[in-house]
């Protein structure tokens, strides 16, 4: 893959769009003379613009220091284990001495981390700690759309990159809060513009059922699909939605399956996203085809026999697979990260480690690739990037970019079809939507 290229036109783009709407307390102006993202430009024109702005906080010598919160255990430990691949990823290169910055040193990562329990309150309370007391230099892959949201008037106001969150929250894109950005997840607006294009192309007539959770994650969700959908013969029969904390999902199943729609999108995670596949497919006489949102062939494993059948889903690459015993990627991933996951317990596939480890991957060729190790250069980086993809493990056919007019760093998924039998996943068709996805906001 490509290396990404940056020349100083783009980069002074890249800073115009980052502070375009403001940082920090004051009002902001445009200034002609902004120079580059590099160097003292970019921090001058952020300093006269963020009363606050701390460039070099959380940076010696010799050492990073970014900030972690998410849920590491309880009910939703499969989204905060994203932690433990970010460790992984950054004990390698510690071990090579740690990432280069343009100033020819070599600084190891040091990460701090909190457990959040997926609980938005005490996310925000984790990141002003980690801001006022832990003076980290950086977030790196915070996990929760509405987290990211509560946490972003902290990260503004302080100038603190937010960096590849483990979210895909379109709000991420908001130009009003420029220190923020998705990680390597699909934006859930890009999700929901994936699934009407599917079935546009593949079930043009087709009625849907559609059920998500009641949070922000599911209003971009079906409100996306809404917008993919119009002017089709695609029609939405019935929605029905469920709180995070709901331990049975039969009864909006049951709603759901009084529609005989053809088709039912489940937009839920970890032990709600199963018990929906194995209520959906006991059930007598409703046998829609299923489409869900992201899950991995671990996960699916666990369905109940037969369960799911046919199904289609947001594919990633399933280091777990042993078939994929052989790539290169794969086995330097399981070489850092499984020890990793055997010294903090972690009782969970490895494979849900892989979002960490890509968010640490692109946190490292953000500061390799920055003209000086500060928050202004390397945010900007974040957000005019082509990564190297050479470590990053990631489905082909899908563009992983950012620039000035483009926020969201992957738009589109690789659809793959379920086989309960065999329990692999098959590849029918790649949606990119790179560049087309836009901000906008469905709270």
């Amino acid at each position: 893959m490509t290396t990404a290229r940056r020349s100083r036109l783009a980069c002074a783009a890249a800073l115009l769009v980052l502070v375009a709407s403001g940082c920090g307390d004051g009002a902001v102006s445009r200034d002609a003379n902004t120079g580059g993202a590099g160097g003292s430009d970019a921090t001058a024109y952020l300093t006269k613009t963020c009363n606050r702005y701390q460039p070099t906080v959380g940076v010696t010598d010799t050492s990073i220091k970014v900030g972690y919160s998410g849920a590491l255990g309880g009910p939703f430990a499969t989204v905060g284990v994203a932690l433990w691949g970010m460790l992984g990823y950054f004990d390698m290169i510690n071990a090579k001495g740690g990432v280069r910055g343009a100033d020819g040193k070599q600084r190891k990562i040091e990460v701090v981390y909190k457990d959040d329990q997926y609980q938005v309150a005490t996310t925000k309370a984790n990141v002003q700690k980690l801001v006022d007391d832990d003076k980290v230099f950086a977030l790196l892959g915070i996990v929760g759309s509405s987290a990211n949201q509560a946490i972003r008037p902290i990260v503004n106001q302080g100038c603190v990159p937010n960096m590849f969150a483990t979210a895909g929250a379109p709000e991420l894109g908001d130009p009003s809060y420029p220190w923020a950005i998705n990680g390597p997840v699909a934006v859930y607006h890009g999700e929901g513009l994936t699934y009407a294009n599917y079935l546009k192309q593949h079930m043009p007539q087709a009625t849907v059922a559609f059920m998500s959770q009641h949070d922000d994650y599911g209003r971009a969700e079906i409100g996306s699909f809404k917008d993919g959908i119009a002017g089709s013969q695609v029609k939405i029969v019935k929605e029905v939605t469920f709180e995070t904390t709901d331990a049975d999902l039969s009864g909006q199943i049951t709603t759901l399956a009084a529609t005989k729609a053809d088709v039912v999108i489940v937009i839920a995670l970890g032990a709600q996203m199963l018990q929906s596949i194995n209520t959906i497919s006991a059930h007598p006489e409703w046998k829609p085809q299923v489409l869900t949102a992201p899950i991995s062939v671990s996960q699916l494993s666990h369905l109940n026999p037969g369960a799911g059948h046919g199904l289609l889903t947001g594919t990633s690459i399933d280091v777990d697979d042993p078939k994929l015993a052989g790539d290169p990627k794969v086995a330097l991933f399981r070489k850092w990260v499984e020890p990793v996951f055997q010294k903090n317990n972690v009782k969970l596939p490895v494979s849900a480690g892989v979002g960490g480890w890509n968010e640490a991957a692109l946190f490292v060729q953000t500061v390799e690739k920055a003209t000086a190790v500060t928050r202004a250069d390397v945010m900007a980086v974040a957000r005019n990037f082509k990564p190297d993809r050479h470590d990053i493990i990631f489905m082909d056919g899908l563009t992983l970019e950012t620039g000035p007019d483009d926020p969201y760093l992957v738009e589109g998924m690789v659809i793959s079809k379920w086989d309960a039998n065999t329990k692999t996943l098959s590849i029918v068709d790649t949606i990119d939507l790179n560049g087309q996805v836009k901000f906008k906001s469905y709270q």
